[in-house]
């Protein structure tokens, strides 16, 4: 089982979530993959969900907890995916999970799929989607926890487009380093395009990095990075994710 959350790591909430999945399934091997994530930043996070499905093994279970909707009318939801089961709430988390183009089941969840006596309105990474991954994790099936649905808020990602050797992408993540990590494939040949002002050229890795300069290199997930030494690339930059990229083949 894997976690992701922006619960951070000063307060007790990872530990709770934590506790409430052992209390279901004693026996669950837990791997945190992050709980940095920035405060309600979906859009992260759902890089991370991407990164954890491609990575994990089959019949994995992914937690993603980054709710700012808690409490409210969103749905919660299992689904399962390229041989993994994702849990969390459906806000476009796991957006860039699902393989879209094969089919994924979704199921409803609610509080009686729990087995929990009292499930607050403000922490049902603890009272709702942990004891749910518990009880997949111990071996219930997919299909006897929580009803068919359908996803409401989560939609197929948008896709790099390529016209006339110019790709259109955009900024998915930005890393501790202030390293970009954009949608773009990194097999390209070519300059990046911002604006007017920077035209960013390829270089092999992070040492090959002059002071003072930026280039870009393949990423680990295979897309196009935009780093610069001893500097955060994204506040060279100005950019955030969701950011649109340019990319020009020679």
């Amino acid at each position: 089982m894997a976690l992701i959350t922006d619960f951070g790591l000063n307060d007790g909430y990872v530990a709770e979530l934590k506790l409430a999945i052992y209390k279901v399934c004693p026996e669950v091997k837990i791997i945190d993959i992050s709980h940095n994530v920035t405060a309600g930043d979906i859009r992260s996070a759902a890089y991370l969900v991407q990164r954890a499905v491609k990575t994990l093994p089959d019949r994995a279970v992914i937690i993603g907890i980054v709710d700012p909707g808690v409490g409210s009318a969103r749905q919660a939801v299992i689904i399962k995916t390229q041989a993994k089961i994702l849990v969390g709430p459906d806000n476009g988390l796991f957006t860039r999970g699902i393989d879209w183009i094969m089919d994924c089941q979704v199921r409803i969840i609610s509080a009686k799929d729990a087995e929990e006596d009292v499930i607050s309105t403000t922490f049902h990474g603890r009272d709702l989607f942990g004891p749910v991954a518990g009880r997949l994790a111990s071996g219930v099936k997919f299909e006897e926890v929580g009803i068919p649905g359908q996803l409401k808020a989560t939609f197929p990602l948008r896709s790099p487009v390529s016209f006339k050797g110019l790709w259109f992408g955009e900024v998915v993540y930005i890393d501790r380093f202030g390293n970009i990590i954009t949608d773009i494939p990194g097999n390209l040949s070519g300059d990046i395009l911002i604006d007017r002002y920077h035209r960013i050229h390829k270089g092999e890795n992070y040492q090959a990095i002059e002071p003072n300069r930026l280039i870009w290199l393949t990423s680990s997930d295979g897309n196009i990075e935009i780093a610069a030494k001893g500097r955060r690339a994204d506040r060279i930059l100005s950019l955030q994710v969701g950011a649109r990229i340019y990319f020009q083949e020679i």
